[in-house]
């Protein structure tokens, strides 16, 4: 505990027939109490007992007044997820970003044309990329923007999540990564440092920078911003997606190849603000 190479410990117990439960867990307890009286800065402790008679609701009985677990792994799980945690509360907070080129009142119209004419629906393709066009996305044509070798082919979606709200999803596109359930997410509305995080969040990032040939990370990034910035705009969106969009090397921009988006009437009561 007074060791400074020391980050946390977690404290093992395998039953020998030397000392019971509770008497350990006291003496670890004072142990952890008299360090703390030497510091400002206490180190977080963590307690297994193995024990081949535990009830298997995990329940033991002792005031330990520590983080108490059944099985070392789970110990070591959760100071991992405090560790990130205390990680991500000491970053700095995120730019909000400047986007030019978006048009707010033309992407009300398309919504509102929508609605007025077909209810919930999935958007044609010309209303789509009008949607899509208002927030400085352009869907290409096929034949206008052919596919080059040194492109890597991404998926950028919206879903709505009945606790958390819309979530943007971003992965690589094709089968490889179905198979491998490559995606992440993230609430809205992204900030720059959110939408950094999200690129390099899923397992196939090393894709992106393959041949020696950096992607455009930034236009990639710019472009889940304005993903984010439609969907907080217009919360009549209930589906959104991009696929495939094509990034190209740095500096050369991304193509998004097609992309889909459904709408519906708000709840009574909802919108960005509610958000």
């Amino acid at each position: 505990l007074d060791d400074p190479a020391i980050d946390a410990i977690i404290v093992v117990y395998v039953p020998m027939g030397t000392a019971g439960q509770q008497e350990l867990a006291e003496v670890v307890k004072q142990a952890v109490s008299a360090a703390e009286a030497r510091t400002d800065r206490p180190k977080p402790v963590l307690v297994c007992l193995l024990h081949q008679d535990r009830p298997a609701s995990g329940h033991t009985g002792l005031t330990t007044g520590l983080p108490l677990f059944r099985f070392p792994e789970a110990a070591a799980r959760a100071l991992a997820h405090a560790a990130r945690y205390a990680a991500w509360l000491g970053r700095p907070p995120g730019e909000t970003a400047e986007l030019g080129e978006v048009d707010v009142e033309a992407a009300r119209r398309v919504i509102e044309t929508a609605l007025d004419s077909h209810g919930p629906t999935q958007l044609d393709r010309a209303a789509s990329r009008a949607l899509l066009a208002a927030a400085g996305l352009s869907v290409s044509e096929a034949a206008e923007e052919a596919e080059e070798a040194d492109e890597t082919a991404v998926i950028v979606r919206m879903v709505e999540d009945p606790s958390f709200g819309p979530l943007i999803g971003f992965g690589l596109s094709g089968a490889v990564a179905e198979v491998w359930h490559d995606r992440a997410f993230c609430i809205t509305p992204l900030n720059r440092t959110d939408a950094q995080d999200l690129v390099r969040s899923i397992r196939g990032f090393g894709l992106l920078q393959r041949n020696h040939a950096a992607a455009d990370l930034t236009a990639l990034e710019d472009l889940l911003l304005r993903v984010s910035w439609l969907i907080e705009e217009c919360p009549e969106i209930a589906a959104l997606e991009l696929q495939p969009v094509s990034v190209r090397t740095a500096g050369r921009g991304v193509v998004i190849r097609d992309g889909r988006v459904s709408v519906r009437p708000l709840r009574p009561g909802a919108g960005p603000a509610s958000r």
